[in-house]
């Protein structure tokens, strides 16, 4: 079942530092550029805070130095994705080669964004950020769940056009 579908139980009145490392925080904005290709440009969540900014920066660099063969070109992990959830299989290999390169610019979007004051705080059932809970299972992989019904509820929108765009 999908992590956005179940709803996850926290205390409503409780407050969230933007420095609390067992959460991620976004604002629920649109990107200042177009990007075709990285997987994060069908998502309205930009990175309110640097240690979600830092997150987000990671795992696009993790992404990108996975590498595989498809169709005799070597790609790297963002244009596999963009291939499978982006609708993009019949798009010449080159092509989305250098889109991907191109759209990489967002590392410089996210650099540059203006961050919340890790001092102050946010009631956790907001509806300005989309609040994430960090929370490792039993394998031992890192898990952003939903922390209020407004970030579920964004989260499912996100995942359905993933899904429609694989159609």
């Amino acid at each position: 079942m999908c992590k956005c579908v179940r709803r996850f139980y926290e205390d409503e009145n409780k407050l969230v530092f933007f420095d609390d490392e067992n959460y991620v925080i976004y604002r629920p904005e649109n990107w200042k550029n177009i990007y075709k290709v990285n997987l994060l440009r069908i998502d309205n969540e930009i990175p309110a805070t640097k240690l979600t900014k830092n997150q987000s920066i990671r795992i696009m660099d993790e992404i990108r130095n996975y590498s595989f063969n498809y169709k005799g070109a070597k790609i790297n992990g963002m244009v596999g994705l963009a291939i499978t959830f982006n609708n993009m299989k019949n798009e010449d290999v080159d092509w989305l080669i250098d889109i991907e390169e191109e759209d990489h610019n967002i590392h410089d979007e996210i650099e540059n964004l203006e961050l919340e004051n890790p001092k102050n705080f946010i009631e956790l059932n907001t509806d300005k950020f989309l609040v994430y809970k960090i929370k490792e299972n039993y394998h031992g992989n890192v898990l952003s769940i939903p922390a209020n019904e407004f970030t579920r509820k964004n989260c499912t929108i996100e995942l359905s056009k993933i899904k429609l765009s694989t159609i």
